[in-house]
């Protein structure tokens, strides 16, 4: 019999009734609040068959109680019915303080309250004990299951039983669900900065191992983005394969995870995967991927920080299945339990108190457990009563959980608040240990590194992942507020910055960068430092692929230098390969050589500006051109629609050239760009997904030229081949889908009105008018056309684009008057800029002679037609859409418009 002490009289007749042919144990010794679990509790339950629970408010709050009951729902659990051995009295009016939602469905009866129906009662517990085989002790309570990745458990956590109730549903709810997903159950734990999400998962894992003895398995994705999320999980696949004894050899990011699929699919019992500091703004597409496709044999727990992205809701924010958790404020039942577990309260009064420290903390679990250590180690020279007094009344700070540190940091010993501040000096991520010892010991070389930084750990302060450590953001606020510096950070700095370069070469980058960025900007430091930072950033984005940011880091150099030719030539080629052309030119004219030319070439060709461009290739061509040459030049034909020339440029070049890895890829892009002009959608996009598959491969997914390929790819997806009968509608959703997620991308990685974001604008209106969507087109081309004016001019072939897109919108709603007017406006400036020959003023001309027809200009759309299927056959050759329907529309054009309007329907 399963009760809290305060319902023992209640109890006590029901089992005097049950106990006349039953044998019936009821704990009478161990029902405090605060009571833990007896060896002979423990004993009396694995030799029951069933556990009748008297489940009252003050049920769901006492930690035996619910040990009780997760002993017997687990027992059910492993026979394939988790309620099978629990029958459920509850005394209060309500059910909400019922947990799991199974235990409330479970056997289930109100509390009696008259002898007759005590007696009732205890019959139909009879007969339900009566239909029950075995005993509850066949769960192997301490047969617990190997961790991976952290320790096991979580030492000091107490309470939280309703959020690990919560978090066992939404883990197992769709066990008996007709179809199985491909990835196992996935919930979402999410809450504030020292809420106690990581400690609630690793308490639930402990209490619930006995569901989990295929192991748990725990990854930190501690301050990465979406940028270089992947590849952070994919060094905490490989140190957990290493674990293991996997053999991973030669897998790729995109494998890795399939490796994992394998082996836990073929253990005999489930796991739980759990993936901690998931970024909270993460895009679901990216998600998806760190879900490992093992079925049931794996359920996962993604943890994420902020509530301000919607993880708390059941909006499904990781694209599937997902049941989110919040792990908000400490209740004060839970409050009182994790401060106990440090100090237990003796009497009313202390509890009382008890309840004013939660309070006053605002329910952090972080800064309760702190309160809880030092109230601890404070024993007997302060009361729950003073400490709470203490709290309430000192008004020197505004924000009492930071007040809560201040013990903590002024009672730190040198080194300790040497590592403090070494943390303050650079980002709010985690630290190498290897950096923190280097510049530690470069400044106090007797400091002993490794004791301080394990009391840092010991006092909360600081946690350690792999070999790196981070102090809690709270602890340092209150460094910050209560400390005075043992350093100043005019030596500070530059030991950091020196410690970073040197380990950086001796080691991965990867943790060193967001502490680099930090450190450059600091003014104490010295130029040749301030250089060599910039520098290592600059050479690692441009290694990625990442020209945006290597580009704002090159410009940050020839600040320091202006006049060095190398500087400012390597920032015009980041400028050009972040597509930031006028700013490539401008860099480029300070520079005298053959590179800064090609530069300045291929960027007017990039702003359409081919007349210009002109004088700058006669001169490049001049000779027979290297790989850099070739791949502009390349890139120039196909932008001024010599579609056929542009071919023959990247055979030559794949010929003349022993084509390094990224100028392959180029040459690919490049074709794979010409063969969709070319009316050839297949060809387009197995070369575009050749060139994604390389870059991933790389595990560099955020690689300019593999979103590059990602636009192609959908474009492709867009643009049904002239043989395709029935074009395939889920590659237009996932083509949308993409192209939206790289518009994000580019907003946050290029800015709002930088013309690769605005490029990619244009795309998703193709992709909406492709799909019939005429109004959503419309909105999307109309906002992305202004901001083309304003930003790119009257004349790029960007905006000229989206105009005749526009048109498109119009076309579609059969407002034909309005379609001709864009078109025209759209071949005005296609013939100014690209040429009668372009493909797509070929297209527009088509489009601009049926809105001609159609509103009654017979002559005119006669005349459209003809000079499109001219352009169209030296373009982009006869056997292509474009061709035929001007074809088609040559013959018709004579037909009345009436019948014109009938074809259209």
């Amino acid at each position: 019999m399963s009760l809290a002490g305060c319902d023992r009289e209640p109890v006590r007749k029901l089992c005097r009734e049950l106990e006349k042919d039953l044998s019936v144990f009821i704990d009478e010794d161990g029902l405090g609040y605060f009571a833990g679990i007896s060896a002979g509790l423990e004993e009396a339950l694995r030799s029951s068959k069933t556990l009748v629970a008297y489940y009252s408010a003050a049920y769901a709050v006492r930690p035996a109680c619910q040990w009780e009951l997760t002993s017997a729902f687990l027992a059910g659990q492993r026979e394939g019915n988790p309620v099978g051995r629990i029958i459920v009295i509850n005394p209060e009016e309500e059910t909400d303080h019922i947990l799991p939602v199974e235990v409330s469905d479970a056997r289930f009866a109100l509390a009696p309250t008259t002898a007759e129906e005590v007696r009732r009662l205890a019959d139909r517990i009879r007969s339900w004990v009566a239909a029950i085989s075995g005993h509850i002790g066949d769960v192997p309570f301490h047969d617990r299951p190997r961790w991976y990745g952290r320790p096991p458990g979580q030492a000091g956590f107490h309470g939280r039983y309703r959020e690990q109730w919560l978090l066992h549903s939404a883990l197992h709810g769709s066990d008996l669900a007709i179809t199985e997903p491909t990835c196992g159950p996935v919930a979402a734990v999410a809450g504030a900065a020292g809420m106690g999400k990581t400690s609630l998962v690793a308490a639930y894992a402990w209490q619930y191992g006995a569901a989990f003895r295929g192991g748990v398995y725990w990854l930190r994705l501690t301050d990465a983005t979406e940028r270089d999320v992947l590849a952070r999980y994919a060094v905490e696949l490989r140190t957990i394969a290493d674990m293991l004894g996997l053999d991973y050899t030669g897998a790729g990011q995109n494998r890795l995870p399939h490796i994992f699929a394998e082996y836990l699919a073929a253990q005999p019992e489930p796991s739980l995967w759990v993936i901690d500091d998931v970024p909270p703004d993460l895009d679901p597409e990216v998600a998806d991927q760190l879900l490992i496709p093992a079925e049931q044999r794996i359920r996962t727990v993604l943890i994420s920080r902020s509530l301000a992205y919607g993880l708390t809701t059941r909006e499904n924010p990781y694209g599937r299945a997902v049941t989110s958790i919040e792990v908000g404020p400490l209740t004060l039942a839970d409050g009182r339990l994790l401060l106990s577990g440090y100090r237990p309260a003796t009497d009313s009064g202390e509890v009382e108190a008890l309840d004013r420290i939660v309070g006053r903390l605002g329910g952090n679990a972080y800064a309760a457990a702190l309160a809880g250590l030092e109230l601890r180690d404070r024993q007997g020279l302060i009361s729950y009563q003073d400490y709470a007094d203490r709290l309430m009344t000192d008004h020197t700070v505004p924000e009492p959980v930071t007040a809560m540190f201040h013990d903590a940091v002024v009672a730190l010993d040198d080194t300790q608040r040497l590592i403090i501040e070494v943390a303050l000096t650079v980002a709010p991520a985690p630290l190498p240990a290897r950096l923190i010892d280097l510049a530690a010991r470069s400044l106090r070389p007797d400091a002993t590194v490794d004791t301080a930084l394990e009391g840092l750990r010991q006092r909360l302060l600081a946690t350690r992942t792999g070999s790196s450590w981070q102090i809690h953001p709270l602890v340092l606020d209150a460094a910050r507020r209560y400390l005075q510096p043992l350093q100043p950070q005019a030596e500070l700095a530059p030991a950091m910055a020196g410690a970073l370069t040197t380990l950086a070469a001796k080691t991965d980058r990867s943790e060193l960068l967001p502490h680099a960025d930090v450190l450059a900007g600091r003014a104490e430091l010295p130029a040749e430092l301030t250089e060599a930072l910039l520098l290592l950033l600059a050479d690692h984005y441009e290694s990625c692929g990442e020209a945006v940011s290597s580009a704002r880091y090159r410009d940050r150099l020839i600040e320091g230098r202006p006049d060095d030719p190398d500087l400012v030539l390597a920032a015009a080629r980041a400028h050009y390969e972040a597509g930031a052309y006028d700013t490539a030119i401008t860099r480029a004219t300070r520079v005298r050589s053959r590179q800064a030319l090609l530069i300045h070439a291929a960027s007017l060709d990039a702003l359409g500006r081919f007349a210009e461009a002109e004088p700058y290739w006669a001169d490049l061509l001049s000779a027979p051109p290297e790989l850099a040459t070739g791949l502009a030049h390349l890139r120039g034909l196909r932008l001024r629609g010599r579609l056929r020339d542009a071919e023959r440029e990247a055979r030559n070049l794949l010929a003349r050239h022993s084509v390094e890895a990224d100028g392959l890829q180029q040459v690919r892009l490049e074709l794979a760009r010409v063969r969709l002009a070319l009316g050839d959608s297949p060809g387009a996009r197995a070369l575009a997904e050749s060139v994604i598959g390389h870059y991933r491969d790389l595990e560099l997914p955020h690689h300019l030229r593999c979103s590059e390929a990602q636009e192609v790819l959908a474009e492709a997806l867009l643009t049904p081949h002239l043989t395709d009968l029935r074009p395939d509608h889920s590659g237009w959703e996932r083509a949308e889908r993409s192209l939206r997620r790289l518009g994000d991308e580019y907003r946050r990685s290029h800015g709002e009105y930088h013309l690769v974001t605005l490029g990619a604008a244009v795309g998703l209106g193709y992709a909406l008018v492709s799909r019939g969507e005429p109004e959503r087109g419309r909105a999307e081309l109309t906002r992305t056309i202004a901001l083309l004016r304003r930003h790119a001019g009257d004349r790029h072939p960007l905006l000229l684009r989206a105009i005749f897109l526009l048109g498109q919108t119009f076309e579609q709603t059969g407002d034909w008057e309005s379609a001709r007017g864009l078109f025209a406006q759209a071949l005005d400036g296609q013939l100014a800029v690209l040429g009668p020959g372009h493909p797509h003023t070929a297209e527009t001309r088509q489009e601009y002679g049926v809105a001609l027809k159609l509103t009654g200009d017979t002559r005119a759309a006669a005349k459209m037609f003809a000079a499109s299927r001219r352009a169209a056959a030296d373009a982009v050759g006869r056997f292509t859409d474009l061709y035929i329907r001007a074809g088609i529309s040559t013959a018709l054009v004579r037909l009345p418009t009436w019948m014109w309007r009938k074809l259209g329907e």
